[in-house]
């Protein structure tokens, strides 16, 4: 692994809170996110495309985690909230089961054609949208650690 991969890897660890997943059996981290942009709007304000230094990133704590327990995927960055999986083309969605919210991820080995149809998947690897009351947050980053097999299975 690189230097700055690692050294990415310790701020998205910092960067995450963890609600302890209760089980008997062990939680396996699946995908990491580091992001490099976000964007916040109501409807009365325009949302405006701003930077992350990786200090605002650990200082609001805006890592994105996936994690699978059992036959279950929790957005463990997001207390916890239990997703459900959905595999399309070049893409894997972890979609909340009782809000909007997602984490969007592009297959590494399909991203050069994705990128093809997207040029922002030429820059990102991944996007988590939230829904905040009438509004929204919504990040765009660079995978720091993934579970290839996610792709593997339906």
């Amino acid at each position: 692994m690189q230097k700055t991969k690692v050294v990415t890897l310790i701020f998205i660890l910092l960067s995450l809170t963890f609600v302890p997943l209760t089980s008997t059996q062990d939680a396996v981290i699946i995908f990491i996110g580091f992001p490099k942009v976000g964007m916040r709007t109501n409807g009365l304000v325009d949302g405006v495309l701003q930077e992350l230094s990786k200090e605002k990133v650990i200082e609001d704590k805006l890592g994105c985690m996936i994690s699978k327990l059992g036959n279950k995927y929790y957005w463990t960055s997001r207390d916890n909230w239990e997703v459900e999986k959905i595999v399309r083309g070049a893409f894997i969605t972890f979609k909340r089961l009782d809000r909007p919210d997602y984490v969007r991820i592009v297959d590494p080995s399909a991203k050069e054609v994705a990128a093809l149809l997207d040029k922002a998947v030429d820059k990102f690897d991944y996007i988590e949208h939230l829904t905040i009351n009438l509004g929204f947050v919504t990040y765009w980053g660079q995978t720091v650690s993934l579970d290839p097999m996610v792709f593997r299975s339906r």
